[in-house]
């Protein structure tokens, strides 16, 4: 329960960081996003959507290392979590 809640206070986070920074580019499609896989690598994900705007890494103890990449599109805001180099969970924030 306590993981869950780090995982969406991170997100928040970086949600409002990228409202604040502006930094918009291309449009993605849903079925480019869905492509995304729970446990693809970080070059995997690389390849099909590019290097994302935000990186923040956390150390969770005996639970390991999580990443949360952010990606700001024209037309959404995506967030991937990462857990020990590979991916556990994604969101999709409409704009």
């Amino acid at each position: 329960m306590k993981k869950k809640g780090i995982r969406i206070a991170v997100f928040v986070l970086f949600v409002f960081s990228a409202v604040l920074v502006g930094c918009y580019y291309d449009e993605i499609t849903r079925d480019v996003y869905d492509q995304i896989r729970n446990g693809m690598t970080e070059n995997q994900v690389i390849e099909l959507i590019g290097s994302p705007d935000m990186v923040s890494e956390t150390y969770m103890g005996e639970l390991g290392t999580m990443t949360s990449w952010l990606y700001q599109f024209d037309n959404a805001v995506i967030m991937i979590i990462f857990e020990n180099g590979r991916v556990s969970s994604k969101s999709w924030t409409d704009f």
